[in-house]
């Protein structure tokens, strides 16, 4: 048999949204499709298209019927369908894998006979099969797929009207069927389904006829022992009560007759609770031979029945499965016992319910013995919109190795995304360096080559520009150090703080001693001076070899472009390692006396600073340039003098201002004290410490101040 899940995965094993419904609900009434044209009770109907309920056999006006009609919900008509093969009532009807039905065993003719003779219902030939027989005719049995070829048959009544507590499995692929474990008591008029686990469980029922004893235990049956396994069990025994499997698939149990004479139905419901039957709330009115339909993933209708007066009833109760709340459900249009009622949901293409549908067909009423009434309960659900598209992965976090290579300056860049792929990198945030890729794109790990473009300058390099698999470009901070090995074999023997002595007026030039502590000779290609205004290094000097563990004699020259300290740096890199020579000078470019070409006095008047001359006891603070250069991580030092007429003067206040105006600090100058005296005008200096640590690459204007107002703002760049 050929097995295509099609439309039992539509109807049934489904999870559907649903909002709040209790007004639609409550707004609804039930509405005629129409009349069958055979009347029947303890009949058979199951769904076999999301649109279509084909409805089988029962009790007739003219006694038990092999007739069939289709329902057909969409156009609101009721047809003819194909015989079965054998009349029968009070039968089991089961909806196969691939949406065919089995007809299982039932009674056969008002003479009590019982048929053995199972059929099938093929909906693609719309007609009727017979594929075998049990082993044991049965009516008022109950059964259940135990998979997809195999059906569990248990109890029921035989032609003597003997209650039956035999069981068996009917194979419908090959139509035999074998003997198993009886059950543990006879039982007619129970329930069987399968759990939320696909155990089988049979309960309720009762052993006999009117008052006869019911069991309250549920049992399992066990196919690897072939044993009936307790599983739990209900408050009272039961039978004739209407059992559910819901589309989560736990089992729900409604109603029932707990005696008959008097009548007493119960008005309890039991639903799954892990693994077993809990009793979950009541009904407001005890119901036995009702039906149980879905309507939503919340809500469930119990409708119909006999009540304790034993009169077919018309009047319907919700159960929500969320809240156990019981509420008045729409009233039919006639009085259904001995029925079938079932929940026909239509859904979308998303598995989204958008129409609750209950239809509700034939059974015994109180105006005529058999009402042919077929009549539906239905509502519009309008779907929630489709869920947003899931947000995108976080852009991928980087991790960045750093590497030297042979070339001083040359370093080996890898990059290695967390999650996802790189399309794209180029240089973000980044100082004297240049960058190149050198491995395929795109790639989760990325080769890449770091150039230095001047050596004598440190390279920086704090972010890069990404791009990602989904074409989002960031600028993602990278932590790179690269790698300053100082020369530690060069040594400065003189100090070249002190190399021109105090008050340099003119061009003059000095030896700086440096000696190397290795044992190989050290050649100093040239120097690079990062100022390279004041101070100069003779080039004919170069290429300066400096022997093993001796010393050599390195030439160096000043010009004073102003009065006062004036400083630079000079840098060297020979095998990947840095040599640095601090250079300090002081300048004094005022000169009163002189003479001539021809030897002839001349006679020079002193000239003030404007300031001076105008009646200030004191110059605006004059800045020389700052040291070292570059600069380390801590401190600048930016050299500050003022020229006085006074005995002393007050050191100038500092204040720091970056680009946009933002004052960021404020001091006062350091070391401040007398320096020099020409002509009654002294000069007194100090250091401005500027810590740039905390300060990020940019512009910034450093204000000094002297005591009578008059200003000077220096410029400062930083970059890394």
């Amino acid at each position: 048999m050929q097995r295509v899940s099609i439309f039992i995965v539509g109807i049934w094993s489904i999870f559907l949204f649903l909002g709040n419904t209790t007004d639609i609900m409550s707004q609804q009434v039930w509405r005629k499709i129409g009349d069958l044209e055979f009347s029947r009770r303890l009949f058979g109907a199951v769904p076999v298209s999301p649109r279509q309920i084909l409805v089988m056999g029962g009790y007739g006006e003219n006694g038990i019927t092999r007739t069939c009609e289709m329902i057909n919900l969409e156009s609101r008509t009721i047809t003819r369908a194909a015989q079965m093969n054998v009349a029968r009532a009070e039968s089991v009807f089961l909806l196969t894998q691939d949406s065919n039905i089995v007809a299982v065993s039932g009674l056969n003719n008002t003479n009590n006979d019982v048929t053995p003779i199972c059929e099938l219902y093929n909906r693609r030939t719309a007609q009727w099969t017979v594929i075998g027989r049990l082993l044991v005719g049965r009516r008022q049995h109950v059964a259940c797929f135990l998979n997809a070829e195999e059906i569990l048959v248990v109890g029921g009544r035989d032609e003597t009207i003997a209650t039956l507590p035999s069981a068996e499995i009917f194979n419908i692929r090959t139509g035999q069927s074998r003997m198993i474990r009886d059950f543990p008591t006879p039982l007619n008029l129970g329930q069987a389904g399968l759990s939320s686990q696909s155990k089988p469980w049979v309960f309720a029922g009762r052993t006999g006829g009117a008052n006869s004893s019911r069991t309250q235990i549920v049992y399992e049956y066990n196919a690897q022992n072939d044993s009936w396994v307790n599983v739990g069990d209900i408050m009272r025994g039961l039978q004739a009560a209407s059992s559910l499997r819901l589309w989560d698939n736990r089992l729900l149990l409604t109603g029932g007759a707990r005696a008959e004479e008097p009548t007493d139905y119960s008005p309890n419901i039991y639903l799954e609770n892990n693994q077993r039957l809990d009793f979950f709330t009541q009904m407001r009115t005890g119901r036995s031979w009702h039906a149980t339909a879905q309507w939503n993933a919340d809500s469930v209708l119990v409708l119909g029945g006999l009540n304790g007066a034993i009169q077919s009833i018309a009047s319907a109760e919700w159960i929500n499965l969320r809240t156990r709340a019981i509420s008045q459900a729409p009233t039919m249009l006639a009085a259904h016992s001995q029925f079938v009622a079932l929940g026909m949901p239509i859904v979308n293409e998303r598995g989204q319910q958008t129409k609750a549908r209950i239809v509700a067909i034939s059974g015994l009423s109180n105006t005529t013995p058999v009402t042919p009434v077929v009549e539906i309960l239905e509502a519009d659900i309008a779907p929630p919109p489709p869920p947003p598209p899931p947000p995108p992965p976080p852009f991928p976090a980087i991790v960045s190795t750093l590497t030297e290579t042979d070339n001083c300056t040359v370093f080996r860049l890898t990059l290695r995304a967390t999650s996802g792929t790189l399309r794209a990198v180029t240089l973000g945030t980044s100082a004297n360096v240049t960058l190149e890729v050198t491995s395929s794109l795109p790639s989760q790990s990325v080769e890449l080559l770091v150039r230095v473009q001047n050596p004598f300058v440190l390279p920086s390099l704090t972010s890069l520009r990404i791009t990602d698999s989904m074409n989002r470009t960031e600028l993602v901070p990278v932590r790179l150090v690269f790698p300053e090995r100082l020369n530690s074999a060069l040594r400065l023997v003189t100090d070249a703080a002190r190399l021109f002595g105090d008050g340099v007026s003119s061009l003059t030039c000095a030896t700086l001693r440096v000696r190397n502590t290795s044992g190989r000779d050290i050649v100093l290609p040239s120097l690079a001076l990062t100022r390279n205004r004041e101070f100069s290094l003779p080039q004919s000097q170069f290429p300066l070899r400096i022997p093993a563990n001796a010393e050599a004699a390195l030439q160096v020259c000043y010009v004073p472009s102003v009065s006062g300290v004036q400083r630079d740096t000079a840098t060297v890199v020979t095998d990947c390692a840095v040599f640095r020579v601090p250079l300090a000078a002081t300048g004094a470019v005022a000169v009163y006396d002189a003479a001539s070409r021809c030897d002839v006095p001349v006679r020079l008047r002193t000239v003030l600073p404007p300031a001076l001359a105008q009646g200030q006891t004191s110059t605006a603070p004059v800045a020389a340039a700052p040291f070292p250069q570059p600069a380390d991580d801590d401190d600048v030092s930016v050299p500050c003098a003022v020229l006085t007429v006074a005995e002393s003067v007050q050191a100038p206040s500092v204040v720091l201002y970056n680009a946009s105006g933002q004052l960021l600090a404020q001091w006062k100058t350091e070391e401040w004290h007398f320096d020099t005296e020409q002509s009654g005008v002294k000069r007194f200096t100090g250091i401005v410490r500027v810590n740039v640590r905390a300060l990020p690459n940019g512009l910034y204007r450093l204000v000094m101040t002297n005591s009578e107002g008059l200003q000077t703002t220096v410029p400062i760049v930083i970059t890394r």
